[in-house]
């Protein structure tokens, strides 16, 4: 199915290159790696009363076409658009997925990866939109990659392998998204769909990213004033070490509430509720008490001894001067503030913190942006009693891709030329795995029996420390649908208690949007 999905792809693609787009505003469409960066630059060039840490944004709230320069048009409207209909209420947006990818590996030799899909939506003036999209492809990935899907049976990002996991075979990957979106007012939005949700204003989110694979959800929007409530239901999947046979259902609330407090500041709170389907007593299925849109006041029956987990947190991001921002972000799972005092590395203390900024137009060099983020996490942290309510689906995190007990330093650079781009990629991180003893580096695994109540630090267990670092050079060789000719070249060198290993490998691309996948692990 995806090698015939792929050739689809392409004949449509090529066939798009003959077609004259139109100036159409289209409905939902997922963000993709340079539509985000276009977007965030939209939104803190000029300060304005924004919910700036959500980036998937409500009907009629995208940027103009007009309004905006060449490649952030490309990146975020790439395609064919169009209106319909006696008085033209309808718009229609098509957009080719194209992924091309030839290379090399010092690990594994020849690299490639041949992919394609097709984004659709359909939109009713500011009120309904519908959204199909898919994306499927064979890939021969580096030897970090091919490791990870080894032990899992998943690609990052890209969720189950669909062909065979045998090292001398090509990976096969299918990925589809969907959206139905409803506006009643303009202080309501209903959204059902299946993909995933960024929460946060950094490159990582330490409460809810899209690193994992896509799951079902509904989402209700509520706008009052300077204030966006966001409701997030999903469903999501939990397997054990067994592979991909064994699954258990788990399901998840979140309360998400934004306050656009000043033009330049926006502050949001931040709950998330994790319950599994079954257990030993009974089949619980989607809990109707989690309907109740208040936020924290789980927390409140978590201390009365309720089974499901809690996590809370924060993200505060501030516009110092037009051209930067500030953010940072905490997570908290457990902790009793007197052991936090104390400094005594209680293993129940579980809390992560983020802070960061991003600069646009630096130094007066136009299209350029710098973006430089520090995340630490505690072991333990997003782990459960029941591995099934580990803050996880589909044997990845939701959060955070190293999960937790770990430091990491990024920078990230990206700057336009006109038609042409430069980018650069760097990830410092140390953390811990445990190897044997229970020392909080796994998420999949119980934290019962930790292997010591207090004297826990971060980066504890078996030590790992990674430099990761991406480079990029290419042109927009087509701007209406965003087809991108590119150079890349990659160094991971990760040392495993003082061992230390290396890959390297590049190659060239020809792609169209695509979305993030978060490999730089």
């Amino acid at each position: 199915m995806p090698s015939s999905f792929f050739r689809y792809s392409v004949f449509t693609t090529f066939l798009f290159l003959f077609l004259e787009p139109l100036g159409a505003q289209p409905g939902f469409m997922p963000l993709n790696a340079e539509g985000q960066i276009a977007l965030e630059r939209h939104q803190w060039k000029e300060a304005a009363y924004a919910h700036r840490s959500l980036l998937q944004r409500r009907l009629g709230e995208m940027p103009s076409i007009d309004s905006l320069r060449q490649w952030e048009a490309a990146a975020l409207y790439g395609g064919i658009r169009g209106k319909m209909g006696k008085e033209e209420n309808w718009s229609y947006s098509l957009r080719p997925v194209l992924d091309i990818y030839a290379g090399y590996s010092s690990e594994v030799g020849a690299l490639y990866r041949s992919g394609g899909g097709l984004d659709a939506s359909l939109s009713y003036k500011d009120k309904w939109s519908f959204y199909i999209g898919a994306e499927g492809g064979l890939e021969e990935a580096p030897g970090y990659i091919r490791q990870f899907v080894d032990s899992t049976g998943v690609l990052p990002s890209l969720g189950p392998l669909r062909g065979t996991s045998s090292a001398a075979a090509a990976m096969a990957y299918f990925r589809p998204g969907a959206e139905m979106s409803y506006r009643p007012s303009k202080y309501f939005q209903f959204d059902l769909g299946f993909g995933n949700q960024h929460l946060g204003s950094g490159y990582r989110s330490l409460l809810l990213s899209e690193v994992g694979f896509a799951y079902p959800y509904f989402k209700i929007s509520t706008d009052v004033w300077r204030f966006r409530y966001t409701n997030l239901f999903a469903a999501m999947n939990h397997y054990d070490d067994g592979g991909l046979l064994n699954r258990e259902p788990k399901y998840s609330a979140t309360h998400y509430l934004s306050w656009a407090a000043t033009p330049r500041l926006s502050i949001a709170i931040f709950e998330n509720i994790m319950w599994q389907g079954r257990d030993s007593l009974s089949q619980r299925s989607f809990d109707p008490h989690y309907l109740n849109p208040v936020i924290f006041y789980r927390p409140v029956e978590f201390d009365m001894g309720s089974p499901d987990r809690v996590l809370v947190g924060a993200d505060i991001s501030y516009l110092l001067v037009d051209g930067l921002k500030l953010y940072t972000q905490i997570v908290l799972d457990e902790f009793l503030l007197q052991n936090l005092r104390d400094g005594n590395g209680w293993w129940a203390n579980k809390w992560g913190i983020q802070a960061g900024f991003t600069a646009w137009d630096i130094l007066g060099w136009r299209d350029s942006r710098l973006q430089m983020e520090y995340n630490v996490v505690r072991p333990f942290t997003y782990s459960h009693g029941s591995e099934i309510q580990s803050y996880t689906h589909f044997k990845q995190p939701l959060a955070h891709p190293l999960g937790s007990n770990f430091h990491e330093f990024l920078i990230r650079f990206d700057c336009a030329f006109g038609e042409w781009f430069v980018g650069s990629h760097t990830v410092l991180s140390r953390f811990g795995r445990d190897g044997g003893p229970n020392l909080g580096g796994n998420l999949f695994r119980s934290y019962n029996n930790p292997e010591r109540l207090f004297g826990n630090t971060i980066a504890q267990g078996e030590l790992h420390e990674l430099w990761f670092q991406r480079l990029s050079l290419g042109r927009i060789v087509y701007a209406p649908l965003n087809l991108r000719l590119a150079l890349h070249y990659t160094m991971r060198l990760e040392s495993i208690e003082g061992q230390a290993q290396g890959e390297h490998f590049g190659g060239i691309s020809l792609s169209t949007s695509l979305r993030h996948r978060y490999r730089d692990f």
